[in-house]
This record gives structure tokens, sequence and C-alpha cells, in this order.
């Protein structure tokens, strides 16, 4: 039921326009960024809880903590979802400036984080060798690929 009514809600969003829009697409382009650093604030976020409502957090570090977990520990749907809201507008920074970091730089390792919804796949391999040619969206000649296809460093004054 979640996913036919998640599905018609993207096409229906498709050619939206606005700040909102702006903020997701933002939000999009760097999904794997957002994704390890929620890991890392909604495990801040519990073990602050867990301190502050029970005076013990030491369960939420090394093995499984559904284990010694405290039986009342969580939240309800409504503080799930404040949460949840909390932690996506505590992201947004961080999400604007990679996306903005990752428009002004080439370098190879960003593309694993961040890929061009406008370019082609080609132009995003990883590790182009000579044997395949070079990737289109890099340039030998303009300082971004080494001939054995490892990545050249770029001075300061290139970028």
């Amino acid at each position: 039921m979640t996913l036919g009514p998640a599905l018609l809600l993207l096409a229906a969003a498709e050619g939206a326009r606005g700040r909102l829009a702006a903020w997701l697409v933002t939000l999009g382009r760097v999904p794997m960024l957002s994704y390890v650093a929620h890991l890392f604030l909604v495990h801040l976020l519990a073990v602050a809880y867990a301190k502050i409502a029970y005076g013990d957090a030491g369960w939420l570090f090394g093995g499984l903590p559904h284990r010694s977990k405290p039986a009342q520990y969580g939240l309800a749907l409504p503080g799930v979802y404040l949460v949840w809201m909390a932690v996506v507008l505590a992201l947004t920074p961080l999400c604007w400036w990679f996306a903005r970091l990752k428009q002004r730089r080439t370098d190879w390792w960003l593309s694993y984080l961040w890929v061009d919804p406008g370019a082609n796949a080609e132009s995003h391999d990883p590790l182009p060798s000579t044997t395949r040619g070079h990737s289109p969206g890099r340039s030998r000649t303009s300082g971004s690929w080494t001939g054995d296809g490892l990545p050249r460093r770029r001075s300061m004054a290139a970028t």
C-alpha cells in the first residue's frame, strides 16, 4: 500500500518548483552523505535521550542494544516523527554544503557520494583505464585524470 501512493506522489512532484522543491533536490543529490550522517546523528540523539531519561546509555555501545535496553525505552509515534524532522533539518546545512562542494570540484571519490543527475552514467566512471578510453566528463588534457587512469591532484589555483 505504501509503494503505490509514494510512486504517484513522486510522479506528481516531478515538475515541482519553489523553495520546498529546491530543498528536497538538495537532499536528494547527496543521498550517501545524508544516510551516513543520519546514522551518527540518530545514535548521538539516542545516547542523549537514554542518558537523560534513564541515567545510563552504556547499553547503546557494543553488541546488540535490544538485549539490555530498558523495557520502556523509546518514543511514541509523534515523538519519532518529531525526531525525524529535527534530524532532516539538522542535516540540511551539511547536505547543502556538500552539494555545493560537489558542483565546484571534480574529484573522483566524490562521485561515490553524489552523482550529477544531469550527466550521463559514463562520465562518473570511477576507474577509467587507457584500454577503455577516457571518461567523456573528464578530459585528461584538462588535468582531471592521468594517463594511467589515476586521479591527478589539482592545484589550489585550478579550483
